[in-house]
């Protein structure tokens, strides 16, 4: 080994010392007179070999009198020191800058042109791939371990980042974050505003959700609990099921510790179970049951309007027959009135009447009224008083009717501007009977105070025959519309 060193340390003199080129070749050495240096020569089956006894022993390369680089070999490693730094060129083009650079300080460069870097580890790339992690088995997985606390894992099922910590995701500038999926956007972070965007990269509010479909969120616990978001620890929105046999099945509420407002530019319409129950239009006049004409809301003509019914259970009744409850609504004088109401009535008795002519002398006891004449007719008069508005649908009068001659009424009205006189209704008695009996009529007269007067006639047909034709009683039966 010793005399090999020599020859070589012989030879490298002699190429200093004469200018000559060397080539070497397995048991042959040749100097050669050349400028294009030393040639060492070997063939894969005979292979150029540098030994040493003991290990560590260097090949040391020297810049004049200074040691700027050595390669030695300790066992079976291969060392490579150099005094600033390694760099590797792939080409022998010294106008192209090297591509490996492995500086003093332990930082490690790969780039077209690699200077010294930042960090431990610089990877540049002029706009392509920087960096391939894999592994042998294409259907696998590869993961890549920082520090032992976070892994990054790519395979068939995706791309996981996992952590024993927490993940931040930190940019020290205005810069946006947007992750994409089928080419379309899906999450976008305003690095300006700290706007979030989901399905759009232009959010206007902390938080802007654009969907493809009417359904943009959906909130539900997977237990059978309720479900409830909580909103600045005052207002609360929740909704859930129970299972059978507990109070509740579903239901949703809104909840506020503090004062509740409701706030729309525009009309709010409530719709529940497939009905239109509550409408507040632009002028915030509320409509209960609104009518939906297939285009629209017809709208309200009060700052209340319901298109039904109205109850206040402090002033129900109880209720036997569903004949007995009536709507109610207020005309345009501002008057409560029904349809279909219930039947009213008014009484009068035998002391109501009064004779029309002042001669015919008109008799009243025992419950009846009568004119003690035989020989003529005679009619009685019974002024009439009902409230206004209400309809007239019938009248009964009560007569002991046992002679020739019939019994009857006509209930009439009076105009007071005209004096101009109109029939509603009339009936007469027909045969003779010696007990009380009943005569009536239907009638559809509304009454109008203002208008009219209104009074009946209780008169004979033929001769009034004595007390043999005698006046009980009359029922007027009325209702409130």
């Amino acid at each position: 080994m010793k005399k090999q060193l020599l020859s070589i340390c012989f030879l490298l003199l002699c190429i200093q010392a004469m200018g000559q080129s060397v080539s070497i070749e397995p048991g042959v050495s040749l100097f050669n007179n050349s400028s294009t240096g030393t040639e060492i020569r070997a063939e894969h089956t005979r292979p150029l070999k540098i030994s040493a006894e003991g290990h560590l022993a260097p090949i040391d390369f020297y810049n004049y009198t200074q040691l700027h680089g050595r390669i030695r070999s300790s066992y079976s490693t291969m060392q490579i020191h150099a005094k600033n730094g390694v760099l590797l060129f792939p080409t022998i083009d010294s106008t192209l800058g090297p591509k490996f650079n492995l500086n003093a300080t332990g930082k490690l460069v790969l780039a077209d042109n690699a200077n010294n870097g930042l960090y431990r580890l610089n990877v540049l790339e002029n706009d392509e791939n920087v960096a391939f992690f894999g592994n042998t088995n294409i259907d696998g997985n590869t993961t890549v371990s920082l520090n032992n606390k976070a892994f990054l894992t790519s395979g068939l099922s995706g791309l996981k980042i996992k952590s024993d910590v927490g993940i931040d995701f930190e940019s020290n500038t205005t810069g946006s974050f947007l992750f994409k999926s089928d080419n379309k956007n899906r999450l976008f972070i305003n690095g300006s505003t700290g706007y979030v965007g989901i399905g759009t990269n232009n959010p206007q509010r902390m938080l802007s959700v654009t969907g493809p479909s009417d359904t943009l969120a959906s909130f539900k616990s997977s237990s059978t609990s309720f479900s409830t978001i909580l909103i600045h620890d005052q207002f609360s929105l929740k909704g859930g099921r129970i299972f059978s046999g507990n109070i509740f099945e579903e239901y949703g509420s809104i909840k506020s510790s503090g004062l509740l407002f409701v706030t729309s530019e525009l009309q709010q319409n409530y719709n529940v179970n497939g009905n239109y129950a509550m409408r507040i239009d632009n002028d915030g006049r509320v409509t209960i049951r609104p009518s939906y004409n297939g285009t629209s809301y017809n709208d309200a003509k009060a700052m209340l309007d319901v298109g039904g019914t109205i109850r206040s259970n402090t002033l129900d009744f109880t209720e036997n027959n569903a004949t007995e409850r009536r709507p109610v609504f207020a005309d345009k004088d501002g008057v409560l009135r029904t349809t279909n109401s219930s039947n009213e009535f008014i009484s009068y008795n035998f002391s109501h009447v009064q004779a029309q002519n002042w001669t015919d002398e008109i008799r009243r006891g025992s419950g009846f009224a009568w004119f003690n004449t035989t020989t003529s007719g005679g009619t009685m008069y019974l002024p009439v008083n009902l409230p206004d508005g209400v309809k007239v649908t019938n009248i009964r009068m009560y007569v002991l009717d046992n002679s020739a001659s019939d019994i009857s009424f006509t209930f009439s009205r009076n105009a007071h501007t005209t004096n101009s006189f109109n029939t509603i209704a009339n009936a007469t008695s027909s045969g003779s009977i010696a007990s009380i009996r009943s005569i009536n009529s239907t009638a559809n007269e509304v009454i109008s105070n203002s208008d009219y007067s209104y009074y009946i006639n209780i008169s004979s047909v033929g001769n009034w025959t004595g007390n043999t034709l005698q006046f009980h009683s009359l029922v007027i039966t009325y209702q409130y519309q």
